[in-house]
């Protein structure tokens, strides 16, 4: 694996919008670019902008209601679906 420094991860993550185009442009796959961040202590691009969207949504009540920790149902999972009987 080549050696990149902090600064040159910190760029492409803040001149990118996403981390497959970041670790693109590094020449190296998502993954690798997420495993540097972690070990540079960087936020990585859709963390960033997730972060910016939950900042933008706190004055909806369902948002406010999940950062509570009340999650809202969604379809079936934790359900029994199928209720054949097997002969």
């Amino acid at each position: 694996m080549k050696a990149v420094s902090r600064e040159t991860v910190e760029r492409a993550v803040r001149m990118y919008p996403n981390g497959t185009a970041a670790g693109r442009a590094l020449g190296v796959s998502w993954l690798t670019l997420r495993t540097w961040c972690l070990r540079y202590g960087i936020e990585l691009p859709n963390s960033r902008s997730r972060r910016k969207q939950d900042v933008g949504a706190e004055s909806d009540a369902g948002a406010q209601g999940r950062a509570q920790g009340k999650e809202r149902r969604r379809g079936n999972f934790g359900r029994r679906i199928c209720r054949r009987k097997w002969s």
